[in-house]
């Protein structure tokens, strides 16, 4: 219906994250709609910091997030790791660079697993710096994006929105834009 807003399956509210007084997270608002949402950003942006300041308000602990399957590589701990998530009655999925570690056959296979997931009416949350995989998944599965710097959101929307805040052609050049704008 025209003038509704979609559901949110998550609100991000001006999250504050500081560790030795230095702030990692600075007042992050975000509203997500049910559906895929990416959020970019270099290593030490912020985005691992604001997922775990999320699991502690949904009661989740983020160091059992974090315990390692010691006897496993690290893409077969990652692939048992989805596996669980995936077959879980969940409705929002929260992941953690999920690509990391996996080889390019089982990385294909993830984001045919979360498009799956969204067609289905589940929601996915998940981190990335992986620019090809945002903008699959913002093309073929109408992800949300944002990108993430210096514990701030530097742009976020649709890949259109994204690109139209920074008045770029590609995420990319987007993703490059909000380093040299938090520069």
């Amino acid at each position: 219906m025209p003038g509704m807003e979609p559901a949110c399956v998550l609100d991000l509210d001006a999250v504050q994250v500081r560790r030795g007084g230095r702030a990692v997270v600075r007042a992050v608002s975000w509203r997500l709609p049910a559906g895929v949402a990416v959020l970019l950003g270099d290593n030490g942006a912020g985005k691992s910091t604001l997922l775990a300041a999320q699991a502690q308000r949904l009661a989740l602990d983020p160091e059992a997030l974090r315990r390692p399957a010691r006897t496993y590589s690290k893409g077969m701990t990652r692939k048992l790791a989805l596996t669980a998530a995936f077959v879980s009655a969940a409705q929002l999925l929260v992941l953690d660079e999920p690509a990391s570690g996996l080889d390019p056959t089982a990385r294909a296979a993830l984001l045919d697993e979360i498009e799956a997931a969204a067609a289905a009416g589940r929601s996915v949350l998940l981190t990335s710096h992986a620019l090809a995989d945002a903008g699959r998944l913002a093309t073929r599965a109408g992800a949300q994006l944002a990108i993430m710097k210096d514990g701030a959101l530097a742009a976020a929307g649709s890949l259109a929105q994204v690109l139209q805040q920074s008045g770029a052609t590609s995420l990319d050049e987007a993703f490059a834009h909000a380093a040299r704008r938090a520069a």
